[in-house]
């Protein structure tokens, strides 16, 4: 498995493996587990919104509450995500090309 960030724990694009990234977006999903929708904490670079009664179909915990950031690489241009997320007891955190679902 390939690591999300290089031996001096600096995290890298998904695209191009550089690590000039600048975060834009964070997304916090809350919920009840198992509910199909919840509460939305955004940020972003220009402020933040909340939503009550959001779709949770972006949220990357199948089941409960998850967390995601994006970044723009200041080299190649794209955007990469990073989430954070739990199944059974267990975190998991992934790195991947962004967007990967239109979220709104």
């Amino acid at each position: 498995m390939k690591s999300i960030v290089d031996s001096d724990g600096v995290l890298r694009c998904a695209h191009c493996e550089d690590s000039y990234l600048h975060r834009t977006e964070t997304r916090h999903y809350l919920r009840v587990e198992d509910a199909k929708v919840g509460t939305l904490i955004v940020t972003t670079t220009d402020g933040g919104y909340t939503k009550e009664n959001a779709s949770m179909i972006c949220n990357p915990s199948a089941r409960r509450s998850g967390l995601t950031v994006e970044f723009w690489c200041e080299v190649c241009g794209e955007s990469t995500m990073l989430s954070l997320s739990q199944h059974k007891g267990v975190t998991l955190v992934n790195l991947y090309p962004a967007p990967y679902i239109a979220c709104d």
